[in-house]
């Protein structure tokens, strides 16, 4: 089974391994003939030739030379730089039997073995203690077996605690940590491009073309290449068949628009509204592109027209009557923006049952730290909806916690009813029947 690499994830470990084969007292394991003692020999010293007679001398080196000449070599990272550079020369020449090392000694050292012994499969990574990923196990295990000496490898795994299937399969055969290029392209990185090529037989350009990073863009060419135009397909079928539905979707926007045009007509009819703007009813205002959102009806009244007493202009005042009755409504504003006169709505996020985006719904939700509730004159054509529920009013709507309270309410509608407020029906509640194109709508 020799050569043989005993691979350990901790430096402490490694030295008491070899430390327990090189004691008397666990049987002195020795793997080298006298010959290959007197070649570990030679070699050490020629060595150490560069160092001073006085540094030759310390016991670790003296503890070394005893350990190597057993055959049984240490390696890893707290070494002197000579002695790795003594251990792996030996290790090459095949007088080390037994290496104890790290798993640095498994990357970039060409330097294989016939058998590969974990001690643990469980490392800590800085962090935690965990076990071993498979691209980690594979480039360790691949030391085992040596080409064109070995039939095969053999890789022995010391289990010192239960270990489950899943976990044990995971690390054997699964697959590796893919291999990509960390090469990124930048103004220092080309600048010390630059540096190098320069006297050089090959220019900037080669340099970048013949990196890794190109290498493996070019074979991800013609998979990337593949997926756009797979993509493209898709994105040209979903136009075909989507645009029908687009269409189809802007037709039915637009007739919803209609309708809720022609039933906010139909309500703002003097004669047909002014017997369901009974107190307490809820109304929604809107006033161009400010949306009030909903209120809550105090009062109607109506303001004398300058045509009441022409009979010649009755007709024409006919038309524009529903602009001569004011609605005393309860609205939410924004807190102090009353008081400067310049109110500012701030609507509690009430919506009716047919409304279909947020614009329209009344805006984003309030609360009443937020939300000062003032009664405000509104005109009638300003109203576009009519709920069919009403609200009890307190008979003194000057406090201010009276008024605060109705805010509440209107919160508490706005959970009770989260896909908006039932509407007063044209046709079935207000009784609107003489209209042709608003039954259609409605």
């Amino acid at each position: 089974m020799e050569p043989l690499i005993v691979f350990s994830f901790s430096r402490r470990d490694c030295e008491a391994y070899s430390l327990a084969c090189a004691n008397p007292d666990m049987g002195d394991l020795c793997f080298a003939n006298a010959d290959e003692a007197q070649a570990i020999e030679e070699v050490y010293n020629n060595m150490l030739q560069v160092l001073s007679n006085e540094d030759r001398q310390l016991p670790a080196l003296q503890h070394m030379v005893r350990m190597l000449k057993r055959g049984i070599g240490v390696h890893h990272s707290g070494l002197l730089p000579i002695l790795k550079e003594l251990i792996e020369i030996l290790f090459q020449e095949g007088l080390i039997k037994v290496l104890f090392t790290t798993e640095t000694f498994a990357m970039g050292l060409n330097m294989p073995a016939r058998t590969v012994v974990f001690s643990s499969l469980k490392k800590f990574d800085g962090q935690t203690e965990r076990y071993i990923g498979s691209g980690e196990y594979i480039q360790m295990s691949g030391r085992a077996g040596r080409r064109g000496k070995d039939d095969h490898g053999t890789v022995i795994v010391c289990v010192d605690e239960t270990l489950d299937s899943d976990t044990c399969k995971g690390i054997v055969q699964g697959k590796p940590s893919p291999l990509l290029s960390s090469f990124r392209l930048s103004y220092y990185t080309l600048l010390n491009l630059m540096k190098r090529v320069e006297g050089g037989t090959h220019d900037l350009e080669y340099v970048i073309a013949n990196s890794f990073q190109q290498f493996q863009q070019e074979q991800a060419m013609p998979k990337m290449e593949a997926d756009l135009k797979e993509i493209e397909q898709q994105s040209a079928a979903l136009q075909v068949e989507g645009q029908a539905a687009i269409d189809e979707y802007k037709q039915l926007r637009g007739q919803l628009a209609d309708a809720e045009r022609l039933i906010a007509l139909a309500i703002q009819q003097p004669d047909r509204a002014l017997n369901f703007l009974r107190p307490g009813r809820l109304i929604r205002v809107q006033e161009a592109q400010d949306d009030w959102g909903w209120g809550i009806v105090v009062s109607v009244m109506r303001k004398r027209s300058p045509t009441d007493h022409n009979d010649s202009n009755n007709a024409a005042a006919e038309t524009n009557a529903a602009a001569f009755y004011i609605i005393d409504t309860l609205l939410p504003c924004q807190a102090g923006t009353w008081r400067d006169g310049h109110a500012r709505p701030c609507p509690m996020g009430l919506r009716s049952s047919k409304d279909s985006s947020s614009k329209q719904n009344g805006g984003s939700n309030g609360g009443s730290q937020d939300a000062d509730m003032i009664v405000m004159p509104v005109a009638l054509p300003l109203v576009v909806q009519m709920s069919s529920l009403r609200v009890g009013l307190p008979d003194d709507l000057r406090p201010v916690e009276a008024r605060q309270s109705l805010l509440l309410t209107l919160q508490k509608m706005a959970e009770t009813y989260p896909d908006g407020l039932p509407l007063l029906d044209p046709v079935e509640d207000m009784n609107i029947r003489d209209d042709p194109q608003l039954t259609a709508a409605v």
